[in-house]
């Protein structure tokens, strides 16, 4: 068995007498268990610091004894690529280690809130108007590209102004505004 086993050895002659020795067997185990790679892991932020990303364990083997199984994940994950090192070690001591990803991505877009929608008194037939400027907010980017469609001057009626936002990770949204020119 594992451990440290007395053999003894005994010789008799045909006369009958006899000497004993004794040999000391040790059976160690030197074998770090087995892990199975993990796959990694991509998750959608939450936030740009405060991600929640449930692990689960690698699969883990070994042939002699109980084995415990560790990592070095951080409680929240920040966005991007974090690589958590796992860690299976057995009663003996021997250890294995495998990494494994976690990536949280940006998936969502940002929140676009146009300025309310206006109606003006028409002053000439080229009216420069002020539409103001949105409210944006992203969970990743704090300053996403945000434009529009508004002509330089409008016309008499309405003129439906298309507001866009791009945040750093390709994520779009758009909302529009009524411009009326009476």
């Amino acid at each position: 068995p594992l451990g440290e086993t007395i053999v003894t050895w005994t010789a008799i002659d045909t006369s009958g007498n006899s000497v004993s020795e004794t040999q000391l067997v040790s059976v160690v185990d030197t074998t770090a268990p087995s892990m199975l790679q993990p796959e990694d892991i991509v998750a959608d932020a939450t936030s740009s610091t405060n991600n929640i990303v449930k692990l689960i364990s690698p699969i883990a083997d070994d042939a002699i004894s109980d084995i415990v199984i560790q990592n070095n994940a951080p409680s929240v994950f920040p966005f991007g690529e974090t690589m958590v090192n796992w860690s299976a070690e057995d009663e003996s001591g021997n250890i294995s280690y495998i990494d494994h990803r976690v990536i949280i991505v940006d998936n969502s877009p940002p929140e676009l809130n146009p300025s309310a929608d206006i109606i003006i008194d028409v002053t000439s037939l080229e009216n420069i108007i002020e539409i103001g400027l949105p409210q944006i907010s992203d969970i990743i980017d704090r300053q996403p590209i945000i434009t529009n469609n508004a002509p330089e001057f409008f016309p008499l009626g309405e003129t439906i102004v298309t507001w866009t936002a791009i945040d750093t990770s390709g994520n779009s949204v758009s909302e529009t505004q009524l411009v009326s020119v009476v």
